[in-house]
């Protein structure tokens, strides 16, 4: 791994450790439902419920009913969010 690509991997891994901080407002390390939603919604996706909640059970792959942190950084890259979100 070349330097540049680590510091890269760095700066995005505290990037997404910051986002998820962000939206985990139960302070468990964990998104239940609502907290998803709310992060959709803020990211500019305008998601009715049901939508939103195929998409998190999508994203839920041990079916627990939470999305954990690696979830939510493969989730955020795979729809780019963050671009969004920094370009709106």
């Amino acid at each position: 791994m070349q330097r540049t690509d680590l510091i890269s991997f760095l700066l995005r891994l505290v990037y997404y450790t910051k986002f998820f901080w962000l939206f985990d407002v139960g302070i468990d390390h964990h998104m239940d439902f609502q907290e998803w939603h709310w992060y959709r919604t803020l990211a500019g996706e305008k998601m009715k419920p049901v939508a939103s909640r195929a998409e998190f059970n999508k994203v839920d792959k041990t079916a627990s009913g939470h999305i954990q942190f690696e979830a939510f950084c493969a989730a955020a890259v795979d729809k780019q969010v963050h671009l969004k979100m920094l370009l709106s």
